[in-house]
């Protein structure tokens, strides 16, 4: 990791994620990594099966990024023994539609998720019967999963580098993790590497056009914003990069105005943003204008 100062006394650092500011008080970081874990290092283990019995759940109102300290953080944390809620580090309940909607998902499918956070869709797809694995570059959030859901088969590692032999899955996932990655070229090969012939990568990631507006609104600052999503693009920009990897792509149409959106529009926007969203609604935009981008990409061979 190399250090250097930047404009105005602050202190700048280059990680293995991303360029990072650090603020004299709030910074938000990029998922930078901490120093390798030995889970990193350690053989992969058997893809787990559904556990036998019932399973702790998790209801999770909203969750999103602290900018304090550059650490991931979650609010309005509740264990219970009711369905999982509809929202946590990002929009699940749309992100479980579109997997429902890309077809890809069969019983016995072997997964990957890149990014799994806390576990709760990995926790889901479990329960649904599919064999699943998940790596996360926060090992807090391991510790959290492990807390709420017991023993999911989690993986200390960052998203380029992956402990997995080729052609080990059938599915890899990646949810709000694409944008953070500074080469994008790497990841897809890795991903590319561990799918099986035909296999799909699912992901979802914020479209370049609109989320340089809500995130620089956001902070206030361009710089800031630029440090955390340091591998944003648009559809027409994305597809091209997935072709180039030997990936055809198809983007979906997945509402993404639910509860956990307007919660997040109305911390971030206040009652401005609110409104906005009220005159134009996000989901009916263009494909290249929506907030999200929802793709499912499959290896040729």
């Amino acid at each position: 990791m190399g250090r250097f100062r930047a404009k105005g006394g602050r202190r700048a650092e280059t990680t293995g994620v991303c360029h990072r500011v650090r603020e004299p008080v709030r910074r938000r970081a990029c998922r930078a990594p901490r120093r390798p874990s030995p889970l990193a290092e350690a053989p992969a283990e058997p893809i787990h099966s559904p556990p036998p019995g019932p399973r702790p759940t998790l209801v999770v109102h909203h969750a999103l990024l602290s900018p304090r300290d550059g650490r991931e953080m979650i609010e309005d944390v509740e264990p219970t023994s009711a369905p999982a809620g509809p929202a946590q580090f990002g929009n699940l309940a749309a992100n479980a539609r579109f997997l429902e909607l890309s077809g890809a998902l069969r019983p016995g499918t072997e997964i990957l998720e890149i990014g799994s956070g806390t576990g709760s869709l990995l926790h889901r797809l479990v329960e649904q019967g599919h064999r699943i694995r998940g790596v996360e570059i926060n090992g807090g959030l391991i510790a959290e999963s492990r807390r709420w859901y017991g023993e999911l088969p989690l993986q200390l590692v960052d998203g380029v580098r992956l402990p997995f032999a080729d052609a080990s899955f059938d599915v890899v996932l990646s949810f709000d993790v694409f944008e953070h990655i500074p080469d994008s070229d790497a990841h897809l090969a890795e991903v590319r590497r561990v799918l099986r012939p035909g296999g799909h990568y699912l992901m979802q990631t914020p479209n370049k056009w609109t989320n340089v507006v809500f995130e620089t609104i956001r902070w206030r600052s361009f710089t800031r914003f630029r440090a955390d999503h340091c591998s944003l693009h648009t559809l027409r920009q994305l597809t091209a990069r997935l072709r180039r990897h030997g990936f055809t792509s198809d983007t979906f149409d997945v509402p993404v105005v639910n509860a956990f959106f307007r919660e997040k529009v109305r911390r971030h926007l206040g009652t401005p943003g609110l409104l906005a969203v009220r005159l134009v609604n996000p989901d009916r935009l263009p494909f290249w204008l929506r907030p999200n981008l929802y793709v499912r990409a499959r290896k040729l061979r």
